[in-house]
């Protein structure tokens, strides 16, 4: 195993070629032989698989139901994912126009998955990227088309590393495939595999979170990492700095020596939705992507994520005053999770599984948990303890830090992953199933108390007074009964509060008559190349 400690950073004089200019954003990229690319465009809240041949550009009619494409080698089919109230991969001939009708099933998907899906050069089956549900990690498979039987292409990646297996590409002679695992937030293994046996050859690992990558020459790799493009050498282990895109690249491809990618750029402003009157005001916006608003308790500071400044960082605004940065993200940048302490002065964060706490008077910023201790959910308590969730015991449970005494107490056995105590209560949810359950600490008696309870709630749902509020996605329960609900405790009812919008973006806040809301606005990006020959 290698260890890399930094890539080379002068990056090659490369010039970025542009390919599409349409309005709105391109994504999930698939090419075939004779250098067809097919892509979906989203624009104006609809999703069109657009095929572009050189400079000849048109737009495919699709049913809605279908929401990913892959086309083959030979340019002539395409591979593609129905979702509605099931998923299934399907396959049909290239035409200007798609129905249900032409789709033939090749089998059934699971739909809580981004998926990820190309064909192999000889066009004999489907490579392709699914997890169970949110709670599993990602892993790689081969559907052959001749004996229909699926092949899992490497071992189960660690149940704790969430992401699991994020990218795959096969090399130039066809005789090998790497994959690149999650390993942290900056940091990925790249595993090579001998493409016949499934043998592992060799196992790396990169200081750079990979998201896609291609192979482009018997010893290269080219990787993309955030907004940049590496190059990796398989036979020096080295890693240089190809490209900076300077947006977030969603997808590569490589054709013929020429290298494309498409880059997306994200968009969000914070909202006050006022239940009372059924009326909204914009809190905060600007041209980059404004993320997880939190209004501390005495309600007259709001700390929320921005990327104005390029990568997120942690914003103030005081007494609804223009923002002004507070602090940068500590150890390195990227999205947390923000919760304030009782008395207003604190707010908590965890990153790279070690727990941090920035003065919002002076924005200095502490580590109060070393990574040691395998945090991730941070949830500071009225009586300056904290409440945190850790992978430490082999599987997610929630542990209570004294400051005072220094000392750690385990709370959980069956697991635990977001939490809020009160008193000699624990509210909480768990990493690997849906509900949330409420524990009794002196007795240690544990009871199911919302079954619906999805798993992403893990981000945002608070205790209010005597309401549980929480976020019911489509996916589990429907488009019509989707959005942000209340549970009251003391008769155990429920009440959708507010119904989820197209817009809609799952980080809010209820305060009050009031909820502190993020808003997607419309994502763009393009398709660019680079000549790689």
């Amino acid at each position: 195993m290698f260890w890399l400690y930094s890539p080379t950073t002068k990056p090659p004089p490369l010039t970025a070629v542009p390919v599409s200019s349409l309005p709105g954003l391109e994504y999930n990229l698939t090419g075939s032989n004779d250098t067809k690319l097919l892509y979906f465009h989203y624009h104006q809240q609809r999703s069109e698989l657009t095929l572009q041949h050189g400079d000849l550009i048109k737009q495919i009619e699709i049913p809605t139901q279908l929401n990913f494409a892959a086309i083959s080698p030979d340019g002539e089919h395409i591979a593609a994912r129905l979702q509605d109230a099931s998923c299934q991969i399907a396959l049909t001939k290239l035409n200007d126009s798609i129905s249900l009708q032409q789709l033939s099933p090749l089998f059934n998907c699971t739909a809580d998955s981004q998926l990820k899906l190309f064909w192999s050069p000889d066009q004999s089956g489907l490579y392709y990227r699914q997890r169970q549900d949110k709670s599993k990690p990602y892993q790689w498979y081969f559907y052959n088309f001749a004996n229909k039987q699926h092949t899992q292409l490497s071992l189960n990646p660690d149940i704790i590393a969430s992401n699991g297996d994020i990218a795959m590409a096969l090399s130039a002679d066809l005789k090998q495939f790497a994959i690149a695992r999650y390993k942290s937030a900056q940091q990925t293994t790249l595993m090579l595999f001998e493409r016949d046996t499934l043998q592992q050859l060799n196992s790396i690992i990169l200081p750079i979170a990979v998201q896609a990558m291609v192979w482009q020459s018997e010893q290269h790799l080219i990787l993309a990492s955030s907004e940049q493009l590496y190059r990796f050498d398989l036979s020096s282990k080295q890693l240089s700095l190809l490209h900076h895109a300077g947006d977030y690249i969603n997808s590569v491809l490589l054709q013929n020596g020429q290298l494309y990618y498409a880059v997306s750029r994200q968009y969000g402003d914070i909202w006050q939705y006022h239940l009372t009157s059924d009326s909204a005001t914009a809190m905060h916006n600007s041209s980059r992507h404004d993320a997880m608003p939190r209004l501390a308790p005495d309600q007259k500071k709001l700390a929320f994520l921005s990327t104005r400044l390029g990568p997120y960082q942690l914003w103030l605004s005081r007494d609804n005053q223009p923002p002004r940065l507070l602090a940068d993200i500590q150890p390195t940048p990227g999205f947390v999770r923000l919760s304030w302490s009782a008395d207003s002065r604190y707010l908590f964060y965890s990153q790279q599984f070690a727990a941090y706490r920035v003065d919002s008077e002076t924005g200095d910023t502490e580590q109060i948990l070393p990574p040691e201790r395998k945090v991730f959910n941070v949830y500071p308590d009225d009586n300056g303890g904290i409440l945190y969730s850790s992978s430490m015991s082999g599987d997610w449970q929630l542990w209570y830090f004294n400051p005072l005494t220094q000392h750690h107490r385990q709370l959980t056995t069956t697991g635990g992953y977001s939490g809020v105590m009160r008193g000699n209560q624990l509210f909480y949810s768990k990493y690997h199933q849906d509900g949330l359950w409420l524990r009794n600490l002196d007795t240690a008696e544990e009871r199911l108390l919302i079954n619906d309870f999805d798993k992403v709630n893990w981000l945002n749902w608070q205790l209010n007074a005597d309401n549980i509020v929480y976020y019911r996605p489509a996916l589990s329960v429907g488009k019509d009964m989707a959005g942000i609900w209340r549970y009251r405790l003391s008769d155990n009812t429920q009440q959708l509060i507010w119904p989820a919008r197209d817009d809609f973006v799952h980080q809010f806040q209820l305060v009050g008559q009031s909820l502190l809301l993020v808003q997607r606005q419309a994502a763009d990006g393009d398709i660019y190349r680079l000549n790689l020959k």
